[in-house]
């Protein structure tokens, strides 16, 4: 453990290529990690953790058994704290109970190209994410619920805001200050207290979301969320590639026939879309367990061909 400092838990400045984890940051004075001018640092674990299920409504639960030797709790300060430091990766924290005017569980200041994969954020003073003046960072599969705000932005720009759960925030879910060009899709951003998305009207993006109250927020084509709080989706689609089979020489005159099944336990499917190389078709009209079809004109080449029902292409072709 390291604790009980009057400091931080780990501070570094002017240092590079770290793993910093997994460790058990307590009740430090000034918060848990900071990192001053640091890039390409490595911060948690890389054990997956057991404490939450990411993209399931939480329920209001705070209370977690295992973290696995990497819980940053109970600090003064901000659990994990980024200035002008880029390249760096948060992966597996458990973020906690930290207090303070200025604490959130992750705060990342002046700082480029930064990724926050499943992190637990949880119950801390101000904002689970909270972003200034932060640029092409990833935000995916985190969890943030309990605090005033769960994830926000402010004189942020081109970030990516994925798969996260962020729910039960007191102020608002997602809020985006003075921040423009960030996308966010495929979130669940629901009971909120305020808001579930937040923007003051500069120019962001997204898709796919779960939402209900919005101010100045509309996915691609819909003013809101693509889909309320009320149709929760916990499983994704299954899909199913029939033709052409894997490592599979077609022999015709460019014309390709893909075929496919899919299917949702859930909400269904409303369309799938096929891409490649800027041509592009789309199915609206998806009947689950049926056979279906797209049939491309392809120039004479070698291609993948994958397929994902849940974003947007949800099938693609590369090569």
């Amino acid at each position: 453990n390291i604790s009980l400092n009057d400091r931080h838990g780990i501070l570094l400045e002017n240092s590079s290529h770290n793993i910093i984890g997994p460790y058990n940051i307590i009740n430090n004075s000034l918060g848990g990690i900071k990192l001053v001018d640091s890039p390409k640092n490595i911060l948690g674990s890389f054990i997956i953790p057991q404490i939450n299920v990411h993209f399931v409504i939480p329920g209001g639960k705070d209370e977690h058994c295992d973290v696995s030797e990497k819980a940053i709790v109970l600090n003064r300060g901000s659990g994990i704290e980024i200035l002008a430091s880029d390249d760096n990766l948060a992966l597996y924290n458990f973020i906690w109970q930290n207090k303070g005017n200025a604490a959130h569980g992750i705060r990342s200041d002046i700082s480029l190209d930064n990724d926050y994969i499943f992190n637990n954020i949880i119950k801390n003073e101000n904002s689970g994410f909270f972003l200034i003046q932060a640029h092409d960072s990833y935000l995916y599969l985190n969890d943030a619920q309990l605090q005033k705000t769960g994830i926000e932005l402010g004189g942020s720009e081109n970030n990516t805001i994925e798969f996260n759960a962020v729910t039960n925030n007191t102020i608002d879910g997602i809020s985006f200050v003075a921040s423009k060009g960030n996308n966010a899709e495929v979130n669940l951003v629901c009971y909120n207290t305020q808001n579930d998305f937040n923007s003051d009207g500069d120019p962001n993006t997204g898709d796919l979301n779960k939402c209900d109250n919005v101010v100045n927020w509309s996915d691609r084509g819909k003013t809101g969320c693509t889909f309320s709080c009320s149709q929760i989706d916990i499983n994704f689609p299954i899909a199913s590639l029939i033709l052409p089979e894997d490592n599979a020489i077609v022999s015709v005159t460019n014309q390709v026939v893909f075929s496919y099944i899919v299917a949702d336990v859930d909400s269904g499917i409303a369309s799938c879309t096929i891409t490649i190389d800027g041509i592009t078709q789309t199915d609206t009209s998806i009947e689950e367990g049926v056979e279906q079809n797209f049939t491309l004109t392809l120039p004479n080449g070698i291609f993948n061909w994958e397929i994902n029902p849940w974003v947007t292409p949800c099938m693609r072709l590369s090569r």
